[in-house]
């Protein structure tokens, strides 16, 4: 796909972001902060038999890490936290590498970020992944 339907397909994230909603009554929740534009995020997953039942957010941030939130969300509900800790891992590493990004997550790899916007698209990741990680006896 070219990269002007990936900035089409990222907008339109930003626009209508999916899951985003308020994550009180979420089981688990984490707040994420991206010091070097502002972004933060406040995350929470409901877990059942060690898979993703719900997943909603609170985000105020660019369009880039509103974008990321709301793909990964679509990604991640009724995944097993299993599959959720793999699909973390290879898109933060297709973040690093520019190659290899994981199946949904295309858009992203269309939205031109130089270096210093990288944790942009990674801030919500590496949330759920510190929320999964912190809470690894329950997600059981």
């Amino acid at each position: 796909m070219s990269d002007s339907i990936y900035r089409a397909q990222l907008l339109e994230h930003y626009r209508r972001p999916r899951h985003k909603g308020d994550p009180s009554g979420s089981a688990l929740i984490k707040d994420g902060i991206n010091a070097n534009c502002g972004d933060q995020i406040r995350l929470g997953l409901t877990l059942h038999s060690g898979t993703v039942s719900a997943i909603r957010y609170q985000i105020r941030a660019c369009a880039i890490c509103t974008a990321s939130a709301s793909i990964m969300s679509e990604l991640f509900e009724q995944q097993s936290t299993e599959s959720v800790l793999k699909k973390i891992e290879a898109f933060k590493k297709a973040v690093k590498t520019n190659q290899d990004w994981p199946e949904g997550t295309e858009p992203l790899s269309g939205a031109g970020v130089s270096i210093n916007r990288h944790r942009c698209l990674t801030l919500p990741w590496e949330t759920c992944e510190a929320l999964l990680l912190e809470n690894a006896s329950d997600n059981d």
